[in-house]
C-alpha cells in the first residue's frame, strides 16, 4: 500500500511537471503573407510550402519556445496586403515572412516602417528599392542590381542575344521596371544595344505578337509570373514567333513547365539556385518536399526552406524576437542549401548566377 502511495504521488509530480513546462513555454508567432490565392498563386504556394516544411522539421518547437505560423494571402492586392500587415500588427506579431513580390513587400514595408518592433524577412522580394536601406527589411534573395546582371549581360552579348525587346507585368512594377533596367544597363555596357522596346503582358496577345514583328526582334526579355509567361510563350510559338527567350526568375516555377509543355523548350533562366545540384543537403530538402508536397520544388520553395531556417537557426540562439535582426547580421554567414548565404549590413545577400534552361521538361543547367 505504501508502494502504491508514494508511486501514484512520482506520477502527480510528473505530470505537474509536465503541465507547468508546457504551459511555461514561449510562443512566437511569425506571420507569413504572400499571394496564396489568383494567377500569383504559384509562387507564393511554394513559399508558404517551403516555410511550413521547415518549421515542420522541429515540430514547430525549440526547447521552451512554441512557434505559431499564421499564414495570410496578400492577393497581390495593395489593400489587402495594407490589411494583411494590420492584423498583424493588432495580433502584436513582430517577425513577418513576406511578401512573395515586390510590390507586395513595398506595400507591407511602408505599413510598418512606424513598427520599430517589427521585422519583415523575404524570401523572393529582389526589387532594387530595397537595397543599401537600413530598415526593419531583410531578404535571401538577390536584389536586382547592376551587379547580378553582369554575368547575364556577358553571357548575352557572348551568344548575340542581339535586339532585345522586353515585355512585361505592369503589376509588379517595382520588380520589372529595376529588372529592366539594371539588366539594360549592364547589356550596353558590356557591348549590347539599348531594348528595342517595352510592352505591358495585359496587353492583348494579337497586339503583342504585331509589335514584335514590327521590329527587328532577336530576342524576347518576359518578365512576368509563370503562368501569364508560358502563356504567352505558347501563343507566340503557335503563330510562328520564334526567338530566343529570356524569363525572368520570377517565371522559374514547376508551373511554368507544366503550364507550357513544349513550347517553353530552350527557355533560358538565369538564376542562383541549380536544380540539378548534388549537395546532400538540398538533396534531402528535394526528398523531403516531394515527400510531402508530392511534386519538385522550385527556386522559390528552397529559398524559402532556407529562410525560415535562418529565422529558426538565429532564434534557437536567442529567443528575444526584438534582437532577431541584429542577431542575423552580426552572425552574417548560414548555410543555405547550395552554398554559404552572406549578409551584409543592410540585410541584402549575394550569390552566384548562372544560365539554366529549360530541357526535356526540366531545369537543366547551362554549360
Amino acid at each position: 500500500m505504501k508502494k502504491t502511495i508514494i508511486f501514484s504521488g512520482l506520477i502527480i509530480t510528473f505530470l505537474t511537471y509536465i503541465f507547468y513546462s508546457y504551459n511555461s513555454s514561449k510562443v512566437i508567432k511569425i506571420g507569413l503573407v504572400a499571394g496564396l490565392s489568383g494567377k500569383y498563386s504559384s509562387l507564393g504556394t511554394d513559399v508558404r510550402n517551403g516555410t511550413v516544411l521547415a518549421f515542420e522539421d522541429i515540430n514547430y518547437r525549440i526547447d521552451n519556445t512554441q512557434f505559431e505560423l499564421i499564414q495570410k494571402d496578400d492577393k497581390q492586392n495593395k489593400n489587402e496586403a495594407k490589411k494583411v500587415i494590420e492584423e498583424f500588427i493588432q495580433d502584436d506579431i513582430k517577425v513577418v515572412i513576406g511578401n512573395s513580390t515586390s510590390s507586395m513587400t513595398k506595400v507591407s514595408l511602408e505599413s510598418i516602417k512606424k513598427e520599430n518592433d517589427m521585422m519583415l524577412i523575404s524570401a523572393t522580394a529582389s526589387s532594387d528599392d530595397f537595397s543599401f536601406k537600413n530598415d526593419n527589411f531583410i531578404r535571401t534573395q538577390v536584389a536586382n542590381n547592376y551587379r547580378k546582371f553582369q554575368s547575364l549581360s556577358l553571357y548575352a552579348k557572348e551568344k548575340n542575344y542581339g535586339n532585345i525587346l522586353s515585355i512585361y507585368d505592369p503589376n509588379n512594377m517595382s520588380y520589372s521596371k529595376g529588372y529592366m533596367s539594371n539588366f539594360q544597363k549592364a547589356y550596353v555596357k558590356n557591348g549590347g544595344k539599348p531594348f528595342l522596346d517595352s510592352i505591358e503582358i495585359t496587353q492583348s496577345y494579337e497586339n503583342i505578337k504585331d509589335k514584335i514583328n514590327a521590329q527587328e526582334v532577336d530576342t524576347l526579355l518576359i518578365i512576368a509570373n509563370s503562368i501569364d509567361s508560358a502563356k504567352l510563350i505558347q501563343y507566340l510559338k503557335i503563330n510562328g514567333i520564334n526567338k530566343i527567350i529570356l524569363c525572368a526568375g520570377w517565371a522559374q516555377t514547376m508551373d511554368f513547365i507544366e503550364e507550357g509543355g513544349k513550347a517553353v523548350e530552350g527557355v533560358l533562366f538565369n538564376t542562383g539556385y541549380n536544380s540539378n545540384s548534388q549537395e546532400e543537403k538540398y538533396l534531402r530538402f528535394v526528398v523531403q518536399y516531394e515527400n510531402k508536397y508530392n511534386k519538385k520544388p522550385s527556386v522559390f520553395a528552397a529559398q524559402a526552406y532556407e529562410t525560415a531556417n535562418i529565422l529558426i537557426e538565429t532564434l534557437r540562439m536567442d529567443n528575444n524576437v526584438l534582437n532577431l535582426k541584429t542577431n542575423i547580421l552580426d552572425k552574417k554567414n548560414f548555410k543555405g542549401l547550395q552554398g554559404n548565404i552572406t549578409f551584409d549590413k543592410y540585410g541584402d545577400v549575394n550569390r552566384k548566377f548562372f544560365m539554366m534552361s529549360v530541357q526535356d521538361g526540366q531545369y537543366k543547367k547551362v554549360n
